[in-house]
């Protein structure tokens, strides 16, 4: 539906035609019914209707719909207070010009385009000042709303057919309208001149009988889509033709010759009426198969638009699951690349703290190694004195076999922090661990005599298998800070349980 002015008229004009379509009304039944249409309609508005219509003031189409029950489907279309709404096509730009637009709150600004626009639905539009009009582009012709295929061609090519062929049709109708209403005007006399000046169309076409052929089929046809209105149950219905407001219901006889069928002689008279009433009767049946078929291919083409959409809806969840999917699988390698890096990065850090323990393990075993001689040096010339002064010798050997002792105690302490031994609460566990080691430095020290160093063995070797065995688990270089702690603790309850027996 279109909307339009002429130089003669301020009012605005509403194409017609067009709502008739929707609402199954075909043009004769509607100049037929409302008087005030046919005398008011226009069919080129002065040369500027961009397609032939039946032009009628905005505020008649109104009441026109009212009449036909569908003002509330159409009322904000047909708002009085929209009527200065346009929208125009600027074809150097590919693009339409609104003086309007539709409210925030149904289509966002961000998100306007033809194409939306289309597709919003809406129950009112808001005026803009003159200076502000709204620019959209037109869309590609594949997202043209349009009226279904048909023979293979595009749905653009297919609609504008339609809208051609409905046009031919309205256009028909107006003629085949004005020529009965021109007739119905004449006097008697004049109709009678009227037929005696005919250039005998009539009498050589009424005994043919293809009207009567398209009139039965048609309405045969019509009468099963229910596409023709139920008639009263006064007026016949068998043979007549009896839904078009002011003309006689027709008899299929009218459409034949008069000398054809001697028995239709109350005929003769109006003739000439009949044949047009006729004419109107069958273009009124053309129309409505028309119709009926441009508003199925529409529902069709509408279908299909829509089943394209729900596809491409549905294409698009599952490639959004797809790639969440792909999302979810990297997310989890990525997040394993980093558990990896993180283990490097761990396990890079103990090889240095060991490699620094061990280093520091070695200069402290050093740095023993060279001062033992110097004690025992040290201690041999302690005991000679001693021995000169009045010292037994006895004395002197336990002086040196407790430098042995302590030399133990300090290499053990030495190899404990070097191997990395628990934090607080640990203290207990490492003084036990450490006397073992003091007891195996007396039993190793070549200075002791065979007595000490007896002495140291058999405290050395006094612990149990077990204790041996958490003993090498806590020396082991590849044991972690968790497993060293665990051996201390069990060595330390192994060692608790010796001396209760």
């Amino acid at each position: 539906m279109s909307t339009g002015s002429s130089t003669r008229h301020i009012k605005p004009f509403i194409s017609l035609a067009r709502i008739l379509l929707a609402c199954a009304i075909t043009p004769i039944e509607a100049l037929l019914r409302f008087p005030l249409v046919a005398e008011t309609y226009d069919t080129t508005l002065g040369g500027l209707a961009p397609f032939l219509d039946l032009w009628v003031p905005l505020q008649l189409v109104r009441q026109v719909v009212r009449e036909l029950g569908r003002l509330d489907e159409l009322e904000a279309l047909l708002d009085w207070d929209s009527r200065r709404a346009w929208t125009v096509e600027d074809r150097e730009e590919e693009a339409l010009l609104h003086n309007w637009r539709i409210p925030t709150e149904c289509l966002s600004p961000a998100d306007y385009s033809t194409k939306t626009m289309l597709a919003t639905t809406f129950d009112r539009i808001v005026l803009l000042p003159p200076t502000n009009q709204v620019r959209t582009l037109l869309p590609p012709p594949e997202e043209i709303p349009s009226y279904g295929q048909s023979n293979g061609t595009t749905d653009m090519e297919a609609g504008s057919d339609y809208d051609q062929l409905w046009s031919k049709v309205v256009e028909w109708s107006v003629v085949e309208y004005e020529r009965w209403n021109h007739r119905d005007r004449l006097s008697d006399a004049d109709r009678f001149n009227l037929d005696a000046d005919s250039d005998g169309d009539t009498d050589e076409t009424s005994s043919d009988l293809t009207p009567l052929f398209l009139y039965t089929t048609l309405t045969h046809l019509l009468g099963l889509e229910t596409l023709i209105p139920a008639v009263s149950s006064e007026q016949p219905a068998l043979d007549t033709l009896a839904h078009l407001p002011s003309i006689p219901p027709l008899h299929r006889a009218a459409l034949l010759h008069i000398s054809s069928s001697p028995s239709l002689s109350s005929l003769s008279v109006n003739s000439s009426s009949s044949t047009t009433a006729a004419r109107l009767y069958l273009l009124d049946a053309i129309t409505r198969l028309v119709a009926h078929h441009y508003r199925q291919h529409a529902l069709e083409s509408l279908a299909a638009v829509r089943t394209r959409h729900q596809i491409r809806e549905a294409l698009l969840v599952a490639e959004q699951a797809k790639f969440g999917d792909l999302q979810a699988r990297l997310d989890q390698v990525e997040a394993r690349f980093e558990e990896d890096a993180n283990r490097q990065r761990d396990r890079a850090t103990r090889d240095r703290l060991i490699r620094e323990r061990v280093k520091a393990l070695e200069e402290e075993v050093d740095r023993l190694a060279l001062g033992a001689p110097r004690n025992a040096a040290n201690v041999g010339s302690l005991a000679t004195p001693f021995g000169g002064g009045g010292v037994d010798t006895r004395s002197a050997v336990m002086m040196v076999a407790a430098a042995a002792f302590v030399l133990g105690v300090a290499i053990g302490i030495a190899l404990a922090n070097a191997a990395g031994g628990g934090g607080p609460g640990r203290s207990n566990q490492k003084n036990l661990h450490d006397v073992h080691h003091g007891n195996d430095g007396l039993a190793k020290n070549p200075q002791a005599n065979a007595d000490q160093r007896h002495q140291g063995a058999v405290a050395r070797d006094g612990e149990s298998p077990q204790w041996h065995g958490h003993h090498g688990a806590f020396h082991n270089p590849n044991a972690g800070p968790q497993v060293k702690a665990d051996a201390l603790d069990k060595m330390q309850s192994l060692a608790k349980d010796a001396g209760k027996r």
